[in-house]
């Protein structure tokens, strides 16, 4: 193929080959997702045959690994092929061709040794025919009588359908090609690879190497001779007219004198590594092997013992028609001080693992540079604690989702279960979803300790104890934690030492590859990579060199024309790391050198194609950094004030190539770099004026993500409560005050101040003293606050008192910094009144707007648990039970259909919408607060308070049934839980967006919809088996339900099963047998047969409490009361099978009944009668008015205990905690 254009139709033509030679059909094709796949021509292909799609993730090769892996196989014998028969790159189509054809007939091991032709066919192949590629070659010559009777030719490959050869007649011009069969060869002839070719091939490598080797030897050239032989060189391609260069002399050094050959600083060590006899070993063969076999072994017993210490895995048979991941072993040796340490790791090989089945997610966040130094720069600033955490085995900590089956270790298998594989049940080393899943599990546990996870660096944790902020920023299994306080660092520490093997580095030191160096009395941190810089310097051979003064000359014009255009040149320039070098300064640049940021930028332009002249200013920028290896970030403490400042311009039109303009920004906090950037603009300003305008569009971007990343997790909100009394009320402005002071941060500041700005914000006859609005304006002024307005009524705050009586005033108000107010300009504050208060609410909305809940969506029926607080719903479910009369089946059916229209027609005419009741019920009680409050108003208040509260607690059961919270017992009558509970509920089956087949994602409802259901036909679809192809399949299953236990299922149900299930039902969900003694209580307290005993007049009144297996009784000293406490006895005793404890029992009744009507009740129930009940649960039951003789006694015990215990040794503070927990 040429162009892409022509796959689909090759692909067709391959469809139609592939089913006519081996009778199947193709069932699944992977891609990748370029748009020759991609698009509707193919797809409809694709549906119409029913062939699966699979299409691989961007930027993932490893999912298409045979593909790839085939691909490297060809292009590496196609190279092997050209340079062994000596012919030029023009025969790469041959070569590859021969190359395929070699491949289809040489042993495969996937296939245990079978040539791929043979299993295609499935005939045996002649391989008689196979020549060397390259050889030469006579074909017969049938032509002129007088002609040669052969053709010296060369062979080239064979053709495809004829049994022949395919010949180059190399003697003719062009490119000729003929096809025969009669052929002689001469195997032992390359007539393209001479001996004159190889040596002047062999001359040619050996002259570049020892270029190669003089340029890393003698580096060191005068800074003067460099800087004219470039603005010679710079003359020569600025004018055309100029002589060319001589392609004999260009080379990657100059010529120098010649020295005596030393060997480079970095093959040293590889020279002593030589000489010491140490290797790490590849397999665990090789580790058997070798002389350090025994602590090898010693090594990976101890990382078998971590592992099963952890509980990585656990044996199991080996499932059938699964696929199992490989393992290998990792050998490592480890110079500590002047030890050596051998390490051996067990990994599992990831590569094997498929997507879908093994691992479904594998990506895993990466905290950003420029969080590390926002955290370092606030820890200078404010003289934070700032130490450093490392987790052991990091990855072995996550727990897995799929389930992976992996083969036992080499060396390590089971003596009892060789057979057997290991099923992961957390993560290892070599999973693809390993630093994934310890990611997760790093957060579900930082959010166990209230840590948020801040939105813009996912890897950023921050909590704030009162004032005291803490921030965590995790890198991998490395850990900064930066806080004021001492003790909540080492609380922390402990904390992650309960669940993770930890190691405490103490004060931070190294952070990314960075250094960090903090000198406490002056409040400094310095951040460096001096040794990374000296390693660079060092491995391109410019340690030596000569030191420059700025990162790139102003005499060094780099542009596209100074790159290689000839094959020699670019074979030559291919010995020079230029790539390599960029690559190791763009991590310098990146992390703590803005200063070689632009030049960084102009040479990474040219990494495809360097020339001479790139890698001269290449090793220009080597020889800057040789001399400024002590460069780094200072962050200190500048002024009071913690500010963000940034500075951007633009270069116009300064790339040569493409006059494109360059972008450039630095961003300090507190007067410290955080974040800069050097780049290439999308687009070709056509003026300076639009340049500078990219420029500063790209600066404001980053701007607002560090704005929100460094004050977003430093808002602070304050909730105050002002004192009533007017003596105290300047306590409540100076402490305000001094929080202002103490506050570097946007702050708010709301609730109740006890005062007012301005005389129409409190309504009443007596106006409110000037010099109380005064103290309360100057101290907004000096706090730098302001009012930030308020929807809704204009009071918050009133004493309903009847006219004229009635005092009403804005009391309650939210003010904020100008910070603040610019974070957040669309936040508005709404006044909402309570019902239970004389202040109203108030709720501040960020974002501008209130969130609201979607409108429910019909659903089927369900049985409502609010019915059952009306007595109605048994009449109704009885009337509509007994007006069918059927015994069969199809009557019971229609006794339930009926049953539930009739409940479906009672609920909509009693209860109707009780949300939007509420809300009218809600919205007229406001109403009639605000208007004029008069005594008719106040009863019609009072009226509408108890229709509402009946109404919440109905919305509160409501709710707490959907939300299905069947741990809650009681709730508060705020159903916000519940709302939330059951949104989550929702969401989690709702499907927002989803990806197609093409890899497309969808979020409309019909494009969801069309992915979903031609998912399922594709993989439900039916080939259509004949009787016989079923007949065959289902022989060969296993019968799962044996004759035993299809007889026990089979069996009639029991009463005990039936009570077990009846028991088994929530009463949220069906009214049943459950409660049924509370019930029974609750049911004649209700027809006022039994009354309990309420406190005061207006608390509710306790007829029975329950604890463990003790019951308190409550009633009137009555005989019909004591009958109906029998008769509930005798019924739940038959109901439950359980028995009263009547010698246990006993009774208390008041002395005002008397004697003769005590033992009367006491006869009915059958128990004793006692003048008051002993002491439960160490306390006493009834209390009198002398409450220090009756708590004496208990005070006396715990001084005792105190006192004889071993635990006097404790200290104060450990006796109290002694008392509360134990005592």
């Amino acid at each position: 193929m040429k162009p892409k254009s022509e796959v689909f139709e090759k692909f067709k033509t391959w469809k139609t080959f592939v089913q006519n030679q081996t009778g199947k059909r193709i069932k699944a094709l992977r891609t990748d997702n370029g748009l020759e796949f991609c698009n509707k021509q193919f797809s409809d292909l694709c549906d119409e045959f029913g062939i699966k799609r699979h299409n691989t993730t961007p930027y993932t090769p490893q999912q298409n690994g045979v593909a790839e892996r085939m691909n490297r196989t060809l292009l590496n014998k196609v190279r092997c092929l050209l340079i062994s028969s000596g012919l030029p790159k023009t025969f790469w189509g041959e070569a590859l061709l021969t190359a395929a054809y070699l491949i289809n007939r040489s042993p495969s091991v996937p296939l245990n040794g079978k040539l791929p032709e043979c299993v295609w066919t499935g005939k045996s192949i002649d391989l008689s025919s196979i020549r060397i590629f390259g050889c030469s070659a006579f074909a017969l010559n049938n032509g002129d009588k007088l002609d040669p009777r052969a053709k010296k030719c060369i062979f080239i490959g064979y053709p495809v359908g004829v049994k022949g050869y395919r010949l180059w007649l190399r003697s003719q011009p062009g490119f000729k090609v003929i096809i025969s069969r009669d052929v002689t060869f001469n195997e032992t002839e390359m007539p393209c690879l001479s001996s004159s070719l190889k040596n002047q091939h062999s001359s040619d490598i050996e002259s570049i190497f020892n270029k190669v080797e003089t340029d890393q030897i003698d580096n060191q050239q005068g800074e003067e001779n460099e800087i004219e032989e470039n603005q010679q060189l710079d003359n020569q391609v600025e004018n055309p007219q100029a002589p060319p260069l001589d392609h004999n002399t260009y080379q990657l050094t100059r010529d120098r004198e010649r020295r005596e050959p030393r060997l480079p600083s970095k093959f040293r060590d590889y020279h002593l590594a030589l000489n010491t006899d140490i290797s790490e070993p590849s397999s665990y063969e090789e580790a058997l092997e070798s002389k350090n076999s025994e602590k090898w072994k010693s090594a990976m017993e101890e990382e078998i013992s971590s592992l099963m210490k952890n509980k990585t895995w656990t044996l199991v048979p080996k499932p059938k028609n699964t696929s199992i991941v490989d393992c290998k072993w990792l050998f490592k040796i480890k110079k500590e001080n002047e030890s050596t340490r051998y390490k051996a790791r067990q990994v599992a090989k990831g590569f094997t693992q498929k997507e879908g089945i093994d691992f479904t997610e594998i990506f895993s966040p990466i905290v950003k540079y420029t969080t590390v130094k926002i955290i370092l720069a606030l820890t200078a600033h404010f003289n934070w604690e700032l130490k450093q955490m490392d987790v052991k085995t990091a990855f072995l900590h996550g727990d897995l989702d799929e389930t992976i089956y992996m083969s036992q270790p080499d060396g390590f298998l089971s003596d009892k279960h060789p057979d057997h594989v290991c099923l992961l049940k957390k993560s290892l080393y070599g999973l693809k979803q390993s630093p994934r899943q310890w990611n997760k599990k790093f957060d579900m546990f930082m959010q166990s300790l209230s840590f948020q996870r801040s939105a813009f660096d996912p890897c950023l944790y921050f909590k704030y104890y009162s004032d005291i902020p803490m921030f965590l920023v995790l890198y991998v299994d490395d850990m900064l934690i930066a806080s004021s306080s001492i003790s909540l660092i080492v609380e922390l520490q402990n904390n992650l030492s309960k669940s993770f093997e930890k190691k405490d580095l103490g004060d931070a030191k190294k952070i990314l590859g960075m250094s960090i160096e903090r000198n406490r009395k002056s409040s400094t941190i310095f951040l460096n990579q001096m040794s990374y810089v000296k390693n660079v310097v060092e491995k391109f051979s410019m340690s030596n060199a000569k030191p420059t003064s700025v990162p790139l000359a102003a005499h060094f014009k780099l542009c596209k024309n100074q790159s290689p255009n000839s094959e020699t040149e670019k074979e030559r320039i291919k010995n020079i790391p230029y790539s390599n070098a960029i690559g190791s300064i763009m991590y310098l640049m990146v992390s703590t050198r803005p200063d070689i940021a632009y030049a960084v930028s102009c040479l990474s332009r040219f990494m495809s194609n360097a020339g001479l002249l790139h890698w001269e200013a290449l090793k220009w920028l080597l020889r800057y950094l040789n001399g400024s290896m002590d460069i780094g970030i200072k962050f200190s403490k500048l002024s009071d004030d913690v500010k963000l400042v940034g500075y951007v311009d633009s270069n116009y039109a300064n790339d040569r190539d493409s006059r494109r303009s360059t972008t450039s920004y630095v961003f300090t906090l507190c007067g410290a770099c955080i974040s800069w950037k050097s780049q290439l603009q999308n687009i070709v300003a056509l003026s300076t004026t639009k340049a500078e305008y990219i420029a500063t569009t790209e600066a404001l971007k980053e701007s607002i993500w560090l704005k929100v990343e460094f004050i977003a997790n430093q808002l602070e909100f304050y909730l105050l409560i002002i004192s009533t009394l007017v003596a105290r009320r300047k306590e409540g402005w100076n402490l305000l005050r001094t929080l202002s002071k103490r506050s570097v941060r946007p702050w708010v500041c709301a609730g109740d101040f006890n005062e007012i700005l301005e005389q129409n914000e409190k309504q009443w006859a007596i106006p409110r003293p000037h010099w109380q609005i005064k103290d309360f304006c100057d101290c907004l002024d000096d706090c730098r606050l302001q009012d930030i307005g308020f929807e809704g009524a204009m009071f918050t705050w009133c004493n309903h008192r009847e006219e004229p009586n009635t005092v009403r005033a804005r009391l309650d108000r939210v003010c904020s910094d100008t910070k603040w107010a610019d974070l957040f300009l669309r936040a508005k504050v709404s006044h909402v009144a309570a019902l239970c208060s004389d202040h109203s609410a108030l709720v501040v909305a960020i974002n501008g707007e209130l969130t609201r809940s979607p409108p429910r969506r019909k659903q089927c029926f369900r049985f409502e648990a609010v019915w059952v607080s009306s007595w109605a719903c048994a009449d109704i479910i009885k009337q509509a039970w007994n007006s069918i009369q059927a015994p069969s089946c199809q009557g019971l059916l229609d006794k339930i259909r009926t049953t539930r229209l009739h409940l479906k027609q009672w609920d909509r005419e009693s209860f109707g919408n009780i949300r939007r009741q509420s809300q009218k019920l809600h919205e007229r009680i406001c109403h009639l607060r605000e208007g004029a409050i008069t005594p008719s108003s106040k009863a019609e208040v009072e009226s509408l308070r108890d229709s509402l509260e009946r109404l919440v607690v109905s919305e509160e059961l409501l709710w707490k049934q959907w939300a299905k919270a069947l741990w809650l017992a009681e709730g508060d009558r705020n159903t916000s839980f519940f709302h939330a509970k059951a949104n989550e509920r929702r969401l989690s089956k709702e499907i927002k967006k989803i990806r197609n087949e093409g890899g497309i994602e969808v979020g409309d409802k019909e494009g969801i919809q069309r992915a979903i259901l031609h998912y399922f036909r594709s993989i439900f679809g039916s080939t259509k088996p004949t009787e016989d192809d079923m007949e065959m399949v289902l022989r060969r299953l296993e019968c799962r339900v044996t004759d035993a236990m299809n007889d026990e299922l089979l069996k009639p149900f029991t009463s005990e099963e039936v009570l077990h299930t009846l028991k088994q039902i929530h009463p949220l969900k069906s009214p049943g047998p459950d409660e049924a003694f509370c019930g029974m209580i609750r049911n004649e307290e209700r027809n006022e047969v039994i009354q309990g005993i309420a406190v005061s007049r207006s608390a509710p009144r306790v007829s029975h409490l329950l604890f463990a297996d003790d019951t308190l009784i409550f009633c009137r000293a009555m005989p019909a009361a004591m009958l109906c406490v029998r008769r509930i006895l005798t019924l739940y005793e038959r109901a439950s099978g359980l028995k009263v404890n009547l010698q246990k029992s006993a009774m208390v009744i008041s002395s005002n009944v008397y004697i003769d009507l005590q033992r009367e009740l006491a006869g009915i129930l059958g128990v004793v009668v006692t003048s008051k009940h002993d002491k439960y649960l160490g306390l006493p039951m009834v209390a009198g008015r002398s409450k220090r003789d009756m708590f004496e006694s208990i005070k006396d015990r715990v001084w005792w205990k105190v006192n004889n215990w071993a635990a006097k040794k404790l200290s104060q503070a450990g006796r109290a905690v002694l008392i509360k927990t134990v005592l």
